[in-house]
């Protein structure tokens, strides 16, 4: 949040020597008024800079996440079908899983059925 404006400094004459003259005074204020309000101007873009970048980091984290369970699910529901019998050209048809992704599955179940069984 922007804080307020400073109060300007009581008008004073104009001109003579720069130290302790009312124009000059008033001049280094206002400056400093305008480098502060570009400073905390820069801090603002700055944070909302920061913010917008933690939304897209979390948009695209949620997405990789959802994808990632997409796929998951994909797999679970490939094994399960396998495991029922369904031949690899329909268990692949059905998920949209190449032929090969879906017979490297069925021969890593029959390697785990073979190994429970000894």
């Amino acid at each position: 949040m922007i804080s307020e404006v400073p109060k300007q400094p009581r008008r004073g004459r104009i001109g003579g020597d720069s130290h302790g003259e009312p124009g000059h005074k008033k001049a280094l204020t206002i400056e400093q008024a305008f480098m502060k309000s570009k400073i905390e101007r820069r801090i603002y873009e700055l944070r909302e800079k920061a913010v917008r970048d933690e939304i897209s980091a979390l948009a695209g984290a949620k997405e990789e996440g959802l994808q990632q369970g997409h796929q998951k699910a994909v797999r679970e529901n490939t094994i399960a079908a396998l495991r029922a019998g369904l031949d690899v050209n329909l268990v692949a048809q059905i998920t949209g899983l190449d032929i090969e992704e879906v017979q490297k599955l069925k021969e890593d179940l029959n390697k785990q059925s073979i190994t429970t069984k000894t």
